[in-house]
């Protein structure tokens, strides 16, 4: 299935593309 296989990786760009920088700032500035 092709346009499911599209549809979950749009997902999951859009999720550590939200969820990344959010890690990386809290992350950041606990050390």
């Amino acid at each position: 299935n092709v346009r499911g296989s599209k549809a979950m990786w749009a997902f999951i760009i859009i999720v550590i593309g939200t969820i990344g920088p959010i890690l990386y700032f809290a992350l950041g500035r606990e050390k």
